[in-house]
């Protein structure tokens, strides 16, 4: 079952949202309101220029990416920050790390006061058929990957996908490299 729980998934989504709603209630408190015209404040930025911050969680994100464990621990934190729940699947040559990492993640956000389930990790194709398939529970997903997954994960669902059609490549070059075998190497 994709939402690995002895409830049905409807209950366990609507459980996940209230858990949100009450956990992530200080996102758009009066105190974090106060604090952020403070800092606008010491800024000097005039009160006027804007008229009220507010974060709104998307809901259950699920993200689809390729075999980078280092974007497991930076996906689940930009979606525990802004109060969503995640559903994750990686690629399978970094499954054992991102086993660790889910559990390492997951345990200590819900010992911080996060609800539990809140991180869910898919290790199967299958898994990911039935995420694509649970357009009444998922509202977004977000592969990060080759243009070709981006394309299957489009193709194959009805929720919406937040998409790229080609990657971006970073590329570091340090101050004392020789610039023409830098542009050689990285073009």
């Amino acid at each position: 079952m994709l939402f690995r729980s002895h409830v049905d998934g409807e209950i366990v989504v609507r459980a996940l949202q209230s858990g949100f709603e009450g956990y992530f209630g200080l996102i758009g408190s009066r105190t974090k309101r106060q604090e952020f015209r403070a800092r606008c404040a010491e800024r000097g930025i005039p009160e006027e220029t804007f008229d009220e911050r507010v974060t709104c969680p998307i809901g259950v994100v699920g993200v689809i990416f390729e075999s980078r464990p280092d974007a497991l621990p930076q996906i689940a934190s930009l979606c525990l920050k802004s109060g969503n729940a995640v559903m994750l699947k990686g690629g399978r040559e970094a499954a054992h790390s991102n086993r660790t990492l889910a559990a390492l993640i997951g345990d200590a956000a819900v010992r911080a006061g996060a609800p539990p389930d809140w991180l869910t990790l898919l290790e199967g194709r299958d898994e990911v058929a039935e995420l694509l398939d649970a357009d009444d529970y998922v509202d977004l997903i977000v592969p990060r990957g080759s243009n070709t997954l981006v394309r299957h994960i489009q193709a194959n669902t009805t929720i919406p996908v937040l998409g790229h059609a080609d990657g971006v490549c970073h590329v570091y070059i340090d101050a004392a490299a020789d610039p023409e075998q830098a542009v050689a190497v990285a073009v």
